[in-house]
């Protein structure tokens, strides 16, 4: 193995010799730098009618969630809130063109949202409502068993998440967290379009020494075997762990830089209101994060899987186009539990903070595994295969090949 080191930089530095790689990076830049910058871009129109630039609310929403940073949301907190929006004449999708609501609405907008959603109140319901901490936690929790039997819970699954849910401190401190909850929002997105970057990227890295005829060659030296397969794969593993590592890294700067780094430890229930988590918006955003890193590295290894399988660059990225495109489109009902999950465990899925922090839990060795939890064991699971799988069709081609 003396010069498997050798041989794995050479691998790497092919795959980084590729123009469509530094093309891809220079899209994946781009994107992510747009999905930092989007909500500045523009106006903001209501019925056709432009209320302001799309920067100027932001900034302005973003002052008025700092000036809600420390207060509780509690009874006094949320009577102020309904207070303010009842002042607000005529229809709740009309709000936004009243003078009332920029003047007295809008400054609780979050809080607002957050009650709504969490008591499962309509506009209209809302403007009735007393304040009232013990029916409003009656409500949430009704709205948390409501969706346990959305996903076919077990008993033992609603304990458990009971008993994360008694975890949470409440009431919630509310907490200005933008560039944090922008980073969750939008891990989906970078996640799906990560992966099909990778399948350009990393298409080539078995088909190239088929189409270029020096595959027996190969097969022949010395190292062409063993060696040189598993340079291959922990190059390309390499590459799409470390593109995954750039891209978080340009993500998280962007969004950060943009919207501040406060709030890291804000209740992630002020933006993934039913989560029955005792977890930080900040941890969230690194639990994402790191699944898409992970997710990266099992594509990749699929990808170069598929392309010794067909011996085609062009095939190998067609497949795994396909594939991803699909499932774009695509989705399983709840009501199939164990198919559902899996699909919530694909690497184009998982990095949405809905999949990653699922309610479906995977019991092992006496404890209860989450999405976050139990998809990297998977993946390493899958990676191994996949792996061996490889190491035999290559293997194999200097005997059945050509």
């Amino acid at each position: 193995m003396k010069n498997f080191g050798t041989i794995f930089k050479y691998e790497l530095k092919k795959i980084y010799g590729r123009k469509i790689v530094w093309f891809c990076f220079g899209f994946m830049l781009v994107l992510t730098l747009f999905g930092a910058s989007e909500r500045f871009i523009g106006d903001y129109t209501v019925n056709g009618e432009k209320i302001s630039t799309s920067k100027e609310r932001m900034l302005q929403d973003m002052e008025y969630e700092k000036a809600l940073t420390g207060r509780k949301v509690d009874e006094v907190l949320l009577a102020e809130t309904l207070d303010a929006f009842n002042k607000i004449p005529g229809r709740p999708e009309d709000y936004a063109t009243k003078k009332e609501y920029q003047i007295y609405g809008r400054p609780y907008d979050a809080i607002y949202y957050y009650l709504t959603s969490n008591a499962g109140l309509t506009d209209a319901e809302a403007r009735v409502w007393k304040p009232d901490m013990a029916d409003f936690e009656a409500r949430r929790l009704k709205g948390l068993e409501d969706s346990f039997k959305k996903y076919n819970l077990t008993k033992d699954e609603e304990e458990f998440w009971l008993a994360e849910d008694a975890k949470v401190e409440r009431p919630l401190t509310y907490a200005y967290a933008k560039g944090w909850q922008q980073l969750v929002s939008v891990a989906y997105s970078i996640d799906t379009f990560l992966m099909l970057v990778l399948a350009v990227c990393l298409s080539g890295v078995f088909s190239v020494e088929h189409s270029r005829k020096t595959d027996q060659l190969n097969l022949c030296s010395k190292n062409g075997k063993k060696q040189l397969y598993l340079a291959k794969i922990l190059a390309g593993g390499t590459f799409a762990g470390s593109f995954a590592l750039v891209m978080t890294a340009v993500i998280f700067a962007a969004m950060l830089g943009i919207y501040g780094i406060d709030g890291f430890g804000a209740p992630i229930q002020l933006s993934r209101t039913v989560l029955p988590l005792p977890i930080t918006v900040g941890q969230g955003a690194l639990i994402c994060y790191g699944l898409i890193v992970a997710a990266a590295v099992v594509v990749g290894m699929f990808v170069m899987l598929v392309s010794e399988l067909t011996r085609s660059g062009v095939a190998s990225l067609g497949v795994t186009f396909t594939l991803i495109v699909i499932n774009i489109f695509f989705n399983i009902p709840e009501k199939y539990r164990i198919l559902g999950q899996l699909y919530d465990y694909l690497p184009a899925n998982i990095a949405a903070h809905w999949n990653a922090f699922g309610l479906a839990t995977v019991p092992l060795f006496g404890r209860r595994l989450i999405a976050c939890q139990a998809a990297p064991v998977l993946y390493a699971v899958l990676t191994a295969v996949m792996a061996a799988i490889g190491y035999f069709v290559y293997k194999r081609y200097q005997v059945s090949g050509r």
